[in-house]
């Protein structure tokens, strides 16, 4: 294998001789990252696979000598990397090595990490909220839902302080997993009816969880109740 992760290779070359060069990258955790090559000579096909073989993308570019290709983004979009999971991508000369297409090339490999989970990501796992303290966090790819509980030991009126960027529903239960109705307000949100002590459960969730970027769904949450 010719490289690994994100970072450039230059100088590359493939013709006769030497008909295809194999790239990998390990994500690290779930992300993105888009495939850039530039000084491309010759006609060239670039592959993507998965760690199972299967091609995920595939692209057949051309250069000459005296108008060498690159571009910024060869598969026109960034690619999802799942966490864990190990990428290929093949640099393939357009004649599979017979001699008519032989081309340099460079290429880069840039990705994009979405930030580390905390582990709230189901109602088993919900991270206590204190009331006036504020929790941020994000939402997205490879993580579309984050938990909250509220433990109200008064009855009385639930509100939320929520703010976001992005797309994200807020969606709020009991402890028997029934809905419980909630108004906007000019903070965010605040509960229609009047809740009796209890355990209390807040799920955001992406709107969007597969697009590449939807991690840049931040938010802040905080909580307060009255009479």
């Amino acid at each position: 294998l010719d490289g690994k992760g994100s970072g450039s290779f230059r100088n590359g070359w493939v013709g006769f001789g030497d008909a295809v060069d194999f790239y990998y990258i390990d994500a690290a955790a779930a992300g993105s990252m888009t495939v850039s090559l530039s000084n491309v000579t010759a006609k060239l096909k670039v592959t993507l696979y998965n760690s199972a073989g299967k091609t995920l993308k595939s692209k057949t570019i051309t250069g000459s000598p005296s108008a060498k290709y690159s571009t910024a983004d060869i598969f026109g979009k960034d690619i999802l990397l799942n966490a864990g999971q190990t990428y290929y991508i093949a640099v393939e000369s357009g004649d599979k090595g017979k001699g008519y297409q032989n081309s340099s090339y460079n290429i880069l490999v840039n990705e994009t990490y979405a930030p580390a989970s905390r582990g709230n990501n189901d109602i088993t796992t919900a991270m206590q909220l204190t009331a006036g303290s504020t929790q941020s966090d994000w939402v997205g790819y490879g993580e579309p839902s984050d938990f909250y509980k509220i433990s109200l030991t008064d009855g009385g009126y639930v509100d939320l302080n929520f703010n976001y960027s992005g797309k994200v529903t807020l969606k709020m239960t009991t402890s028997e997993s029934k809905s419980v109705s909630l108004q906007k307000t000019d903070f965010g949100y605040s509960s229609k009816q009047w809740l009796a002590a209890g355990d209390y459960f807040l799920e955001i969730r992406a709107s969007s969880p597969n697009s590449v970027t939807t991690w840049s769904n931040s938010y802040n949450l905080a909580y307060s109740s009255r009479a």
